[in-house]
């Protein structure tokens, strides 16, 4: 579940969620919206990535954990 001022945040353009199937649902936009998506129905991106999972462009994987890089 998503905090409520999750909504708030006008600068959040990009959000990916990986291996979270059920917040996947909760925010995706099939069937009329999840539960969350009003809280991201401003971010431009958002990708879902389920149990399929392969790593974004641009990020490297250590062991279980996501590594983006950095981007000024």
């Amino acid at each position: 579940m998503l905090p409520g001022w999750t909504r708030f945040i006008d600068t959040l353009t990009k959000l990916v969620i990986l291996r979270m199937p059920e917040l996947g649902k909760r925010v995706s936009n099939d069937n009329g919206g999840g539960e969350d998506f009003d809280k991201v129905r401003h971010v431009s991106s958002i990708t879902i990535i389920g149990n399929e999972w392969q790593p974004p462009p641009g990020t490297s994987i250590a062991g279980e954990e996501l590594i983006t890089p950095f981007m000024a």
